[in-house]
């Protein structure tokens, strides 16, 4: 079959691309995924359009008084939703009353399942993990807008488009690109610009999920030329130097839309701040993540740039708003000495049900362990359990550690002996839950393992300076 390939606008790109009639068994497994997907992407469909209209309505009216054009911009996202719902509607109720389908292959690992008779398909892909993704195209949903938002520096502009490069946007000749399936980003994107195309592409059915894919073409000259692997190494970089605290303050800018496009959300209980990189993730924790948090911030703050954030309700936003007022914790860094090793504390376990505390420690050049610390600990009073950790490089090499750890049952035996033990326990269960203040669960847990390891102090400690600790605290 061959066929000529369609913008979002409805264009005819000229180009031609013969599909390749496939199997029988990849025909069938194909045909009935795309049919369930559509099946389901019918019973989703309405909601999903309701959820995208209310999201645009409400941030239409907070925009009106601030920056009017943006207001008129999200105005014209709305009509293209519309559209985009009705022909998505009326494809996916053809496409599910079909009683013939074709199967054309249309890439390595990617198939077109089109109703018999019918100009219209769903793409069907297999990613690498097995799993599939699926896709509806549309066609002309499109128009241009222009656009004004905040007044931002030339440079300021060029940072966040720098930022938008590195992760979700790409550059041909005068034109920067995006496709997202995040409404949100649509906006946040087209306050870089004056004048662009704006289209919605296709309606990406998940597993559990149905997004309208945005398309973006903006015209803008840049001295731009990194792709593919050049790209994620030169993106692994720029985040390791900010890691290490070597960013110029416009810099933070370009990594705050790396982040937004980029990043990951790990929770709000964790000091951290993730980056995923192709298939690696780079996690700042700690008083680092902090720090970068609030610089990212303090980035946008001055230019307008982070109210119109807050407007768009941006989830990633709010999530270093989060992080930037915390506190960085220096005590959650806890240890006890056994034999001269050092075996750092950490809890473990779900917080929906209970935690339980854990020392443990690995072998490594920065930390040596006698052969025999198993025997030594427990002279000691720790009942140490001896494993083995296997970590595989990305070289796929395989390097083992030797590592020990004890749980709160060995823990409690071994302050029995040395009673300032409960001391540390309690100083490190205190600083976790100033930090779970947030989650009820996990405070509800974390009361209970405190509870118990009080009670047990109670009744075994004889440190004056311990009980009196204890005594303070509860």
């Amino acid at each position: 079959m061959v066929e000529e390939y369609m913008k979002g606008d409805g264009a005819v790109t000229g180009r031609m691309r013969v599909e390749l009639e496939v199997d029988e068994k990849t025909r069938e497994t194909v045909e009935r995924e795309a049919r369930r997907r559509a099946q389901e992407a019918m019973e989703k469909i309405d909601r999903r359009y309701l959820e995208v209209y209310e999201y645009l309505a409400r941030v239409a009216r907070k925009l009106r008084k601030r920056w009017p054009w943006l207001s008129i911009l999200t105005i014209y996202m709305l009509i293209l939703l519309d559209k985009a719902y009705e022909q998505a509607k009326r494809f996916l109720d053809e496409y599910t009353r079909a009683q013939e389908y074709v199967v054309y292959k249309s890439g390595k690992t990617s198939w077109r399942v089109y109703p018999k008779g019918k100009d219209f398909y769903v793409q069907v892909a297999r990613v690498p993990n097995g799993y599939f993704t699926a896709k509806l195209p549309l066609y002309g949903v499109s128009l241009k807008a222009f656009v004004k938002g905040p007044r931002l520096t030339r440079r300021e502009r060029r940072s966040a488009i720098k930022g938008w490069l590195l992760s979700d946007a790409s550059y041909k000749p005068e034109t920067l690109q995006a496709t997202t399936d995040q409404e949100w980003q649509v906006v946040a994107i087209a306050t870089f610009f004056e004048l662009l195309r704006l289209a919605i592409v296709a309606l990406t059915i998940g597993e559990k999920t149905l997004r309208f894919t945005w398309h973006l073409d903006a015209p803008i000259k840049l001295n731009w030329n990194l792709k593919g692997k050049a790209k994620r190494a030169y993106v692994r970089k720029f985040v390791l130097r900010a890691k290490r605290g070597r960013l110029n303050p416009r810099e933070y800018i370009t990594l705050l839309f790396l982040y937004f496009g980029d990043g990951g959300l790990p929770g709000f209980e964790r000091t951290c701040l993730q980056f995923i990189v192709g298939h690696r993730n780079i996690c700042i924790t700690g008083e680092k993540a902090v720090e970068i948090a609030r610089r990212m911030l303090e980035s946008v703050r001055r230019s307008g740039l982070g109210e119109l954030l807050e407007l768009l309700e941006v989830p990633k936003y709010e999530y270093l708003k989060v992080l930037a007022d915390r506190k960085p914790n220096h005590v959650t860094r806890m240890h006890i000495e056994v034999s001269g090793v050092k075996m750092y504390l950490d809890l473990v376990g779900d917080p929906r049900y209970s935690f339980t505390l854990e020392a443990r420690v690995y072998e490594g050049k920065r930390q040596r362990v006698p052969r025999n610390f198993s025997e030594l600990a427990e002279k000691e009073g720790l009942k140490v359990k001896e494993f083995i950790v296997k970590i595989k490089c990305r070289n796929g090499k395989v390097y083992e550690y030797r590592a020990w750890r004890a749980y709160t049952e060995e823990l409690l035996e071994f302050a029995h002996v040395h009673p300032q033990a409960y001391c540390v326990y309690l100083s490190f269960l205190y600083a976790k839950r100033e930090k779970f203040k947030g989650d009820p669960q996990a405070c509800r847990a974390l009361e209970r393992l405190i509870e118990r390891i009080v009670e047990d102090a109670r009744r075994h400690a004889t440190n004056l300076a311990c009980l009196e600790e204890l005594g303070q605290e509860s």
